[in-house]
């Protein structure tokens, strides 16, 4: 389930100027480059992985330790990252023609912090500069607290079915009585629900909107680019 836009608000008077990204990127490089984006991105889930894991390569093997998935994201902006609403890990160019990586921590009116770039603290840069060097690759971690399985065609039953049935009932937007079967009515209060988040309505509940989905719910606890 692919993402559309996303509105980053209007800039705060009070956020300390962005670093310029490029300078960064450009004395970021070596081998512990993948490491540094590693650590930041278990940091943020208060994870602490030991032995560490050198590169990212590694990190959906060593993730599922903790029951935690990583979806695996090409072809996005940065609006597609914010919607979902988790710490990931991001591919940027750098202005030497390569790429490094580092980890979304936060998103705040018109500037996000990143973490993980190699041995600086959190800065924080444009969301505008973010965006251009961003190579459209991300990795996010994220738990799956219900652990159902995909829905994506009409007919599907089952316990997976009647849970987001009543899901979205709770939001607002399913108000028949929850059947466990996916029909017209489910697919439809799916769409309403992904177009609401700046999700693409295509009435499929994968990763990505399942993600959104705890999000709205609220009663879930994971790291947050943005807190509600």
């Amino acid at each position: 389930d692919p993402v559309d836009t996303v509105d980053h608000g209007e800039p705060s008077a009070s956020a300390p100027a962005p670093q310029d990204l490029g300078t960064l990127l450009a004395s970021a490089g070596g081998p512990d480059a993948d490491a540094s984006a590693v650590g930041a991105l278990l940091e943020s889930w208060t994870l602490d992985a030991s032995p560490p894991l050198p590169s990212l390569a590694e990190l959906e093997p060593g993730l599922r330790e903790w029951g935690l998935r990583v979806a695996r994201i090409d072809g996005a902006g940065l609006a597609a990252i914010g919607v979902l609403n988790h710490p990931a890990a991001r591919r940027l160019e750098a202005p030497d023609g390569g790429t490094r990586w580092a980890v979304l921590r936060r998103l705040e009116n018109e500037q996000a912090t990143l973490v993980g770039l190699g041995e600086t603290e959190a800065i924080q840069v444009s969301v505008r500069e973010l965006e251009a060097r961003f190579t459209g690759q991300a990795l996010v971690p994220w738990r799956d607290f219900v652990r159902t399985p995909p829905v994506r065609r009409d007919g599907h039953a089952g316990r997976s079915v009647l849970w987001l049935q009543q899901r979205l009932a709770e939001l607002g937007f399913y108000g028949d009585t929850p059947s466990g079967r996916y029909d017209g009515p489910t697919r439809s209060a799916v769409r309403a629900f992904q177009s609401s988040r700046g999700l693409a309505p295509d009435g499929e509940v994968g990763p990505r909107t399942k993600m959104v989905l705890y999000d709205a719910l609220g009663a879930y606890a994971f790291p947050r680019l943005r807190e509600a």
